[in-house]
């Protein structure tokens, strides 16, 4: 072995651990990566070189001489992937084409090389050591040449120019340290490589793979005396800006900005080459964020110059981050005090994207917003419902909507206001509260054609305004009101007056508002024509058939307003449970109150047309269930016969419950069912017939011992007059209910 062939082989396996030491301290990172297959690129050079330089034939010599091809022709592109890595250039080296496009020369040449000719016409021993004939006349020389020096300048400068523009001290020094020695190493390997050789002067072979221990040694240097490849603050600070979902601007010392990371790019839509360079004070566009961003950097030279050990090494801003499309994008940024070796390094702008949070926040103050409603609706729905009850109870006009007047105002929390009742064809004011005299005098009295309120009597429709101060200035200053709410008083179809409020501060009406203010006007028009009803028949009563027809009127109109309560209960729940539950009150209330109907339309007031009052529940309960999707067929069959109140009332309800479990359950995945109900007189009493061709009861049903509220009403409803429930066997569910008319002597 000659000292070329050893010096080789001692090269070889400093690349080798030099190569796998790197690799070892982050075997993610990819710098360490990089310099690993540099240093494994140059080893297979000086592993072939070892053998080529004490080759025994010539045979050999070009064997390994080709075979060193792959370390020597590529080492040039993979010290330009790392100088890429090392200074950052993120947008060529992670771009697999460009590195493709970086690594195809150096692939030609190893083809050319095997293929040949190439830049070595020839090998020569000269002194038991193997030379090459270099052909420096051919094309080939030139291209090797120029990919030669021109990849290891392209490497020199970016390493330069990075060591330039960092404001990190050690980062200069590592930078300096190694373009001098790569420098120094590439005129070297020119020297011996290809200007010796060029001049037919063989005093040396070609050692290049040797010379570039210098580059690795000085990689080697930075390693262990920098760190440059251990994951220090700096390269977790780089890792960190690549990763990181906030935007984050390095700047210098003097508020240069130095280099930003891709997230700012992706989202301002500016490069990083348009940034850099440009000081902070041109990029923040608000001119009072820039002086308190400049304030506070002022802030964090001082106190880091005072060396004070409680200084806060950042601070909280709130800044407008400009677009490249000309809007801006609001961010919480921290300022922070970035030091090097006690000096300072330059300051790093980390900013958070506020547009999600503000409009979180606007969602939940709406939310909040939203539920400060429902609370103010509960609680007038609440008042609503106590007006109602009372209304019942209230037996003359003026007390009625004095009552009435007086919970609109608290519901709204207005002020003034006041009730009006339709006179022929003028609106007279009956009742008001709080109106001085100049109000008085221009509200006491109006044509019904008047505006605003002419369509509000002619299509009993609900008028608001939150800014009266628009629809009439004068009287608005004037009288110290800026809401207005008016809703007529309606009695089934006729209209009978208006009530009208006035609130002195904008009102933020929601529909909720006017669905109460509605069902104000309703309830208080009905009570009005309840009141006048009362009154006329008080006058003419003549007989106690009127008055038990305006009773049965009554009860029927009372349950009405349960039935209407309940409706407008389910409006502020979303619980679907809840709702069913209300739906099925309501359903057993209305077949009671149309008991009372049938009792006050007919002459007779203590008995009850079977079929007809039948007809009208079922119709009704179907009608509910009915849907575009479904038909429900009803099959009814009752014999022509009348029954008294107290038995009626019973048999509806439990027909009720029936028929409303199987609508409910019994043709849920039928686009069609059949529903069959028959009543006939029997010798021992009645027998009521409820059937459906639907999928049928629970096999577990239990009708003696059951626990469900519709089953148990059945029972104790049958009970009542007298009745046996049956349930016969079939495909659908299919009940009998044997039951008798029942009397009661002692009525009054």
């Amino acid at each position: 072995m000659n000292l070329y062939s050893f010096l080789s082989l001692i090269v070889f396996i400093i690349y080798v651990i030099i190569g796998f030491y790197a690799l070892k301290l982050d075997k993610k990172s990819p710098l360490n990566q990089a310099f690993f297959i540099v240093s494994m690129a140059m080893a297979l050079w000086s592993l072939a070189f070892t053998f080529f330089f004490m080759a025994p034939n010539k045979e050999s010599a070009w064997f390994f001489y080709k075979l060193s091809s792959w370390g020597r022709s590529t080492h040039p592109a993979l010290l330009l992937i790392f100088s890429l890595i090392l200074t950052r250039r993120y947008r060529i080296w992670k771009n697999k084409f460009i590195i493709f496009l970086l690594l195809f020369p150096a692939l030609i040449f190893v083809w050319q090389t095997y293929t040949g000719p190439f830049i070595t016409g020839d090998l020569i021993l000269l002194n038991g050591v193997w030379y090459e004939d270099l052909l420096n006349n051919s094309p080939w020389w030139t291209a090797y040449s120029f990919y030669f020096v021109g990849y290891n300048l392209v490497s020199l400068f970016l390493v330069w120019e990075w060591g330039q523009s960092t404001a990190i001290d050690r980062e200069k020094k590592q930078s300096h340290f190694i373009f001098y020695s790569a420098l120094l190493v590439l005129f070297l390997a020119l020297f011996t490589n290809a200007i010796l050789p060029s001049l037919a002067i063989y005093s040396v072979p070609a050692v290049g793979n040797i010379l570039g221990m210098g580059v690795i040694i000085a990689i080697w240097y930075s390693i262990t005396h920098y760190q440059l490849m251990q994951i220090d603050p700096s390269m977790a600070g780089e890792i960190i800006m690549d990763k990181i979902t906030d935007m984050v601007i390095l700047l210098d010392p003097e508020g240069n900005i130095s280099r930003v990371n891709p997230r700012l790019e992706m989202l301002l839509g500016f490069s990083q080459s348009s940034l850099r360079g440009r000081h902070y004070s041109t990029f923040i566009p608000n001119q009072v964020e820039k002086k308190v961003l400049g304030n506070k950097i002022d802030f964090l030279k001082l106190q880091h110059e005072k060396r004070s050990r409680d200084y806060p090494l950042n601070q909280k801003i709130e800044l407008h981050y400009p677009t490249r499309k000309g809007d801006t994008i609001p961010v919480e940024a921290l300022i922070s005090l970035i030091t090097s070796e006690d000096e300072i390094a330059g300051f790093a702008l980390v900013a958070q994207d506020q547009r999600q949070t503000i409009k979180l926040k606007q969602e939940i103050q709406e939310k909040l917003k939203a539920q400060e409603n429902v609370k103010r609706h509960l609680k007038a729905l609440q008042s609503l419902n106590e007006l109602i009850v009372s209304m019942n109870q209230i037996i003359t006009p003026q007390e009625l909507l004095a009552k009435t007047l007086d919970s609109s105002l608290d519901l709204l929390e207005f002020q003034k206001g006041g009730v009006y009742l339709i006179e022929g064809d003028d609106l007279k004011l009956k009742i008001h509260k709080n109106f001085d005299d100049d109000m008085l005098k221009a509200n006491s009295n109006f044509k019904v054609d008047k505006k605003p309120f002419a369509s509000l009597l002619t299509e009993g429709s609900c008028f608001i305004s939150n800014c009266y101060l628009e629809i009439n200035p004068e009287k608005a200053r004037r009288w110290k009101v800026n809401s207005l709410a008016a809703v007529p008083l309606k009695s089934k179809e006729e209209i009978l007056g208006m009530l009208v409020v006035f609130g002195e501060d904008k009102h933020p009406f929601l529909e909720m508002d006017k669905n109460i203010l509605e069902s104000i006007g309703r309830e208080t028009g009905a009570s009005l024509s309840r009141i006048k009803a009362e009154e006329e028949i008080i006058s003419a009563l003549k007989d106690k058939e009127v008055l038990l027809t305006e009773i049965h009127h009554r009860v029927k109109n009372n349950m009405q307003i349960i039935s209407s309560l309940l409706n407008l209960q389910t409006i502020f729940t979303s619980d679907e449970n809840i709702r069913q539950v209300i739906r099925e009150s309501q359903g057993r209330v209305r077949s009671m109150a149309l008991v009372h109907e049938h009792l006050y339309q007919k002459h007779t007031l203590s008995q009850v047309d079977l079929a007809s009052y039948m007809e009208g529940l079922l119709t009704e309960l179907i009608r509910g269930y009915q849907s575009p999707k479904r038909e429900i067929v009803l099959d009814l069959d009752v014999e022509d016969m009348e029954l008294n109140l107290d038995t009626i009332i019973p048999l509806g309800l439990i027909l009720n419950e029936l028929v409303t479990n199987s609508l409910k359950y019994a043709f849920q995945d039928r686009l069609r069912g059949l529903l069959s109900v028959k009543i006939k007189k029997t010798d021992e009493g009645y027998c009521m017939e409820v059937k459906d061709d639907g999928v049928g009861l629970p096999p577990e049903i239990d009708i003696e011992n059951t626990t469900t509220l519709g089953l148990m009403l059945v029972q104790n409803l049958s009970q009542q007059i007298e009745g046996v429930v049956q349930l016969v066997p079939d495909e659908g569910a299919y009940f009998k209910i044997l039951f008798q008319e029942i009397y009661y002597k002692d009525r009054f």
